[in-house]
């Protein structure tokens, strides 16, 4: 609709209403062309400038923004880039098989999270998915210290 395809538009709501026998897709159409012309009026009163201008949505972007760096620091990045380094240091003695694990380890996991992110509410699934962070970085910092020893490493 949004690229005045109104053919194709109507095709696919009848598609999407397949088993509805008495659709009609008049007035989703209408709905639809009347969403586009306000958010068309809205885009055009506003710029990209607003997100930082205006303090509800600096706000917005300030936490989003803090979330996604957040993220970064404390998540899985940490062993991307030093989890061989980390694996060595706590006297593996092969510190790629570590590696190769939390790949493994992640593809399955995104997989899941992938099934299951549209079907259990985001606040269940935030807390199930932090306390698994919480456990596994306190068993990875459990590891690091093997018989209560600091690693050499630590010490520098």
């Amino acid at each position: 609709m949004r690229r005045s395809k109104t053919d194709r538009c109507d095709a696919a709501l009848r598609l999407l209403h397949k088993d509805e026998k008495q659709y009609s897709p008049d007035t989703d159409m209408i709905t639809i062309k009347s969403s586009l012309a306000a958010e068309a009026e809205l885009s055009a009163e506003s710029s990209w400038w607003d997100l930082v201008r205006d303090p509800i949505e600096r706000r917005k972007v300030i936490y989003s923004a803090g979330a996604l760096v957040a993220q970064q620091i404390n998540g899985i990045q940490w062993f991307y880039y030093f989890g061989t380094v980390f694996s060595k240091a706590i006297g593996l003695d092969d510190p790629f098989l570590m590696t190769i694990i939390v790949f493994v380890i992640q593809v399955v996991v995104v997989f899941i999270a992938v099934l299951f992110a549209n079907k259990i509410p985001r606040r269940p699934l935030l807390l199930a998915t932090t306390a698994i962070m919480t456990v596994s970085i306190f068993i990875v910092g459990c590891l690091g210290i093997p018989g209560g020893e600091v690693s050499a490493l630590a010490e520098r």
